[in-house]
């Protein structure tokens, strides 16, 4: 990662990331997800792990899974464009 690694926090996602999250969605994929899915997958339930990391406080990426029984099962992940060589990819998945 380039830079100090306590720059980058991974934290539980909140429907207040909706919009970065709806940010990054659009500007990492061609058919990207709608907002009512991403903001479904950003409810923390037994079943959903929404993430998201923050870098010097902004918010540059996100993973949406489900935790199935004693699996982990990733539905998307994304790192904004801006932020990528960075690590925070591999620290979301980790």
């Amino acid at each position: 990662m380039t830079g100090s690694p306590d720059r980058l926090l991974i934290r539980q996602g909140a429907f207040r990331d909706l919009a970065p999250v709806i940010r990054i969605e659009n500007r990492s994929f061609e058919d990207p997800w709608s907002p009512d899915a991403l903001f479904g997958e950003l409810q923390t339930d037994r079943m959903r792990v929404p993430l998201v990391a923050e870098y010097d406080g902004v918010v540059c990426g996100y993973i949406m899974a489900w935790l199935v029984a004693d699996q982990l099962h990733v539905l998307n992940i994304a790192t904004d464009p801006d932020y990528l060589r960075r690590g925070i990819g591999t620290a979301l998945l980790k």
